[in-house]
């Protein structure tokens, strides 16, 4: 289950593996404006989708699909 409790460690999670992925693909941007880029993508969706999405009443795969593509979208 997904708890209030565990956003902070799942927020650090994502950005450990998330900020490499968003560095590399964002190499044609000046230093600040790619890790302005790689942290303010999760800083945005993350606690969105953590808070806001129904984890504990919804089918998790279904669920999780949704989130990503919230998440590319944005």
């Amino acid at each position: 289950m997904i708890s209030a409790d565990g956003w902070l460690a799942a927020f650090i999670l994502t950005q450990v593996l998330e900020m490499p992925v968003y560095l590399r693909a964002s190499r044609a941007l000046a230093w600040p404006s790619r890790l302005a880029c790689a942290f303010g993508a999760s800083t945005l969706t993350h606690p969105v989708i953590w808070h806001l999405l129904p984890w504990e009443r919804a089918p998790y795969v279904p669920l999780l699909l949704a989130a990503e593509m919230f998440a590319v979208g944005v």
